[in-house]
């Protein structure tokens, strides 16, 4: 039975392809990978029969419209490339049509996370439905961080990872000194060093702004200060080295199992962070 065409975008429709082979045990062939989405499509109602039979099949048999169907092999090579699947299923069946997962790609069956790191437009719409006013300079760098990071450039990732953390700095250090200046005036001490530090280097500025907060912790709301050190200071320390061992010729590497839980923890970071710049903005 041929379906109707779902219409799916292709993000969309990578992420019914994701769920399906991240289901997968053993090894499967392309024709069973179409089929199950195909019967995932059924099962959301995304798609409808149409009537019409495919001769090569049994009427029972439901198949993909050709749109989805050429939708379906481009995701799946993109996953091959990304080295989520690897063509062959074992040594007997090395080649085309056999498809399995790969270490990795088993690695990612077995996350426990909300969200997959590979679908890189749901991970930025979690990230806005908790942060709907998320910064889109922070949403653009993190964008690019989850880009590469599927296609496994993890030194590119990781300094793309480290400019979305700076912009969040950036953004708390301008809301945290409106804040102070509204509390103080411009002309205490305390916010004219603030202000010299604008400009200057953001590990500098960052050392500052978490001295000035710290000191005026009993004004915060008690509970954006909880784990301040651990979801603040400490996470912005390693995505900061990350990006610097990245960006400089070190020769250190990263790899996607080391990078993948600092992406998670960022997005957490994030929304910690935005927090406190509610707080302050609201407060002014």
């Amino acid at each position: 039975m041929i379906l109707t065409c779902s219409n799916l975008s292709y993000s969309e429709m990578r992420r019914v392809v994701l769920d399906h082979v991240l289901s997968i045990t053993g090894f499967t062939q392309y024709g069973s990978i179409l089929l199950g989405v195909a019967q995932s499509l059924i099962k959301r109602q995304l798609v409808s029969e149409t009537g019409s039979h495919s001769f090569s099949h049994t009427s029972s048999y439901v198949e993909l419209s050709n749109k989805d169907a050429d939708l379906v092999n481009e995701i799946v090579w993109d996953l091959i490339i990304e080295r989520v699947l690897s063509i062959g299923g074992d040594k007997n069946n090395p080649n085309w049509p056999f498809l399995r997962l790969t270490n990795y790609g088993r690695s990612l069956a077995g996350s426990s996370e909300t969200v997959l790191i590979h679908d890189v437009d749901g991970m930025l719409k979690y990230l806005t439905d908790n942060v709907p006013r998320c910064d889109g300079i922070i949403l653009t760098y993190l964008g690019e961080c989850l880009e590469t990071y599927r296609i496994n450039k993890t030194l590119s990732s990781s300094v793309m990872l480290g400019c979305a953390a700076e912009k969040l700095v950036c953004l708390l250090f301008d809301a945290y000194l409106n804040w102070l200046t509204n509390k103080q005036g411009e002309n205490s001490n305390e916010v004219k060093n603030l202000n010299k530090e604008k400009g200057r280097s953001i590990s500098r500025q960052f050392e500052h702004l978490t001295e000035s907060i710290k000191a005026h912790k009993n004004e915060i709301d008690s509970p954006l200060m909880e784990d301040y050190d651990l979801l603040v200071t400490a996470i912005f320390t390693i995505i900061r080295k990350n990006r610097n061992d990245a960006g400089h010729p070190t020769g250190k590497q990263i790899s996607r199992e080391e990078l993948q839980p600092i992406i998670y923890v960022f997005i957490r970071y994030c929304i910690k962070v935005y927090s406190l710049i509610e707080f302050f903005g609201a407060s002014n």
